[in-house]
């Protein structure tokens, strides 16, 4: 099913269909490297495949091992600098937050 007119969807089957996607890619990885996804990384990822469910389902399932082969092994190899990392405030944002 293509989501290109995805306003006309009544927010039910939006849920229905991204919960479809979510159980099919942590279906496909039976260990729990999935785990972390949420619907709310299902639905940028089927604004960002333009409602292409297939790709969406295709490009979580690559950031699943992506984050496994290559993400996971950098915060293991730097944890240890990581928390004393320098943070610098960037830029004031809205109600004058600050961002970092």
């Amino acid at each position: 099913r293509d989501l290109r007119c995805k306003q006309a969807l009544p927010s039910s089957c939006q849920s229905s269909i991204e919960a479809t996607i979510l159980d099919q890619v942590t279906a496909h990885f039976p260990d729990g490297a999935a785990a972390w996804l949420c619907r709310g990384d299902v639905e940028r990822m089927l604004v960002a495949t333009k409602g292409d469910e297939a790709l969406a389902v295709t490009k979580l399932r690559d950031a699943v091992n992506w984050k496994r082969s290559t993400l996971d092994a950098w915060i293991a190899s730097q944890g240890g600098s990581l928390q004393t990392a320098e943070t610098r405030t960037i830029a004031i944002g809205y109600d004058s937050r600050p961002m970092i």
